[in-house]
């Protein structure tokens, strides 16, 4: 992304905000084409920013403007992947890690809440059913200095994807698990890390580990995002 601030560009990570009810999906169209996904350049005006540490990445944009220029191809997906790796997860947030029930850090504690690491292997893909209709999706890895970690996955594009799986294709979520297992564990696979909001109401005030993007090199998913495995597209945008 690529995000104007007067005439200043930042290069850093942000999150984009939109007050309430936030950034919503449709609002990832224009004119039909998803235009904010994973790689794609887009300019924001950036209004004001707005950290609440770890969060400090929290910019404000102007919802009106939204500029799309391109996705970057699978050589310039690599090399931004690259750039940005840490070297390994307990680097990331510059705060402690508690690990007593999952994988979290405190409110107010750290100086991020986003970052990049490439993992030395993944071990597992959970992906199963719960008692009320709704879906596990987890991956546990080791990353570069043998850290394990297992973490839940939000990325938009992997929960579409595995759903597509088992909807449409008819593959079991065992089997959809072993395959991805197998994927990960054999290329290059890049994990982008996000710290959730401390509102989880059975433990206030931490900030829990989770993954937003997962990534490989070849491309697992050949080009595609999470509007590719959509059964009907969103038909307009939300207008501000």
């Amino acid at each position: 992304m690529c995000c104007r601030n007067g005439r200043r560009w930042k290069i850093d990570p942000i999150r984009p905000t939109l007050p309430y009810p936030g950034i919503q999906e449709d609002w990832l169209y224009t004119n039909g084409q998803c235009v904010i996904r994973p790689f794609s350049r887009v300019t924001f005006d950036l209004l004001g920013h707005q950290p609440q540490p770890p969060h400090t990445e929290d910019w404000e944009i102007n919802p009106t403007i939204k500029q799309f220029d391109r996705v970057l191809n699978f050589q310039e997906r690599r090399a931004l992947l690259q750039h940005m790796i840490s070297p390994s997860v307990e680097s990331l947030f510059e705060a402690e890690i508690h690990h007593d029930f999952g994988f979290y850090i405190r409110e107010s504690e750290g100086t991020c809440s986003l970052g990049t690491i490439q993992t030395r292997s993944v071990s597992f893909v959970r992906y199963s059913p719960n008692d009320d209709e709704s879906y596990n999706y987890r991956v546990t890895f080791f990353d570069a200095i043998g850290q394990e970690y297992n973490l839940a996955v939000t990325d938009l594009t992997f929960r579409y994807y595995v759903d597509h799986l088992r909807e449409v294709e008819g593959l079991s979520c065992g089997r959809i698990g072993i395959n991805l297992q197998n994927i990960f564990d054999n290329r290059p696979t890049f994990l982008r890390i996000g710290l959730t909001r401390p509102t989880w109401e059975a433990h206030p005030h931490c900030c829990a580990l989770q993954i937003t993007g997962i990534y490989t090199y070849t491309d697992y998913l050949d080009g595609r995002c999470f509007a590719d495995f959509q059964q009907q597209p969103p038909e307009e945008e939300i207008l501000f």
